[in-house]
């Protein structure tokens, strides 16, 4: 008989353990199911309103865009003369960049070219010395 009440016991200390730490295992998912719905919530959230950020600008744009477009139609010199001296200004600057991108590459390209010049000479001496340090058969 008390070979079986103890077995008894065992069983249920075992049952009792196992619950225990399937209710722990089961709080803990729950609690980091909640984590991920509440980012999911937030991303949600971040995307809509950055949807409708992005509406807004696309609505300022578009607003702006007809306002250019209504004063174009209208025949506006001095918006035209404006615009034509931007674009000039636009050009001759885009002139100058080139010509400073084109100034800056050659000079690179040209250190470089030096650069490599002199790697030349290191490059056959190393290759000299093994030559002349390898065994010959």
């Amino acid at each position: 008989m008390e070979i079986a009440k103890f077995v008894i016991t065992c069983v249920l200390a075992l049952i009792t353990v196992g619950g225990t730490f399937a209710g722990i295992f089961k709080a803990y998912t729950k609690k980091m199911d909640d984590k991920i719905k509440a980012v999911k919530a937030e991303a949600a959230e971040q995307v809509q309103n950055a949807g409708a950020k992005v509406q807004e600008a696309k609505d300022e744009a578009e607003r702006k865009l007809n306002a250019a477009k209504a004063a174009a139609e209208k025949g506006d010199e001095t918006l035209r003369r404006d615009f034509s001296e931007r674009i000039s200004k636009l050009e001759a600057d885009v002139s100058e960049l080139h010509k400073t991108i084109n100034d800056d590459l050659r000079d690179r390209l040209g250190n470089i070219e030096g650069e490599m010049k002199g790697m030349n000479n290191i490059l056959k001496s190393i290759q000299n010395w093994f030559i002349d340090n390898t065994p010959h058969k």
